[in-house]
């Protein structure tokens, strides 16, 4: 691996951790809040993290190289914070306690709001990135 990948490399293991974090304090927050009968926290850090991977990519497609190139931006924000910060390991075992918990009614709006929340801001993101670099 030459310089430029082990960049990459520890760009996206520092965005991992900053995005594991985030996530930690954002669930743990909405559960506090709200308690533990709908999982709010993995939906807020999903739908955001959609989100900003849609401002990520759509930001990279005007992106000229340089200090802060595409690849970096990708490495750090894309893969590592989002990657960190989202999760659907989390999101399927909850689902399954919904399931065993509070029936398909729960279920049912936990994988709807998800699925359709982070399509929405995705593209949103995606939309608003691309107006900005413009």
């Amino acid at each position: 691996m030459g310089q430029a990948g082990c960049v990459l490399f520890l760009l996206t293991a520092l965005g991992c951790a900053l995005g594991g974090v985030t996530r930690h304090l954002c669930t743990a927050g909405f559960t506090r809040l709200m308690g533990e009968r709908f999982p709010w926290g993995t939906l807020f850090v999903n739908v955001l993290g959609s989100f900003l991977l849609g401002v990520i990519l759509g930001a990279g497609i005007s992106m000229e190289e340089g200090a802060l190139s595409f690849a970096r931006l990708h490495a750090f924000l894309g893969i590592g914070f989002c990657g960190g910060l989202t999760t659907f390991s989390t999101f399927s075992l909850q689902n399954l306690s919904l399931l065993s918990k509070r029936g398909k009614g729960a279920l049912a709006v936990n994988i709807l709001a998800n699925v359709a929340l982070c399509l929405l801001v995705a593209a949103a993101g995606y939309a608003l990135s691309e107006r900005w670099t413009a």
